[in-house]
């Protein structure tokens, strides 16, 4: 890729044919295609004028990690975040010290704890009842 005249150029080609063609449907071909876009990530956001940041201040530790990951659990069951699932996670994971790896954070998050079901049963109260706004 590098040696060609316009590298940059034929990422954004391959970029819009994999987001835009029919063949992507195919279990190999979104395979190929998550694995371009992860590569080529840093290229196609400068390409759009965006630079990749790294948080520049350190995450912040939570002394009871399971609480706090069932709090946003369930705030993420009820709609408060508009992201996905992951996003959420990833953004949690990069801004707070769980004392946990990526993807047992991810884990958690799927599940909220049985000693937590309290959380998402109050929060769906308070959004029953008009208490959280829509």
């Amino acid at each position: 890729m590098k040696q060609l005249a316009d590298p940059d150029k034929i990422v954004m080609e391959c970029a819009v044919f994999l987001r835009e063609s029919g063949v992507v449907n195919k279990k190999s071909w979104k395979v190929f295609a998550e694995q371009f876009f992860r590569y080529y990530r840093k290229t196609i956001l400068s390409y759009y004028g965006y630079e990749e940041a790294e948080f520049q201040v350190p995450r912040r530790h939570v002394t009871k990690p399971f609480f706090f990951l069932s709090v946003m659990s369930a705030l993420f069951k009820i709609g408060i975040f508009g992201c996905s699932l992951r996003g959420l996670v990833d953004t949690l994971y990069l801004s707070f010290d769980l004392e946990k790896s990526r993807s047992t954070d991810r884990r958690l998050f799927y599940d909220i704890l049985p000693q937590y079901e309290f959380i998402l049963s109050y929060f769906n109260d308070l959004e029953s009842t008009g208490k959280i706004e829509k």
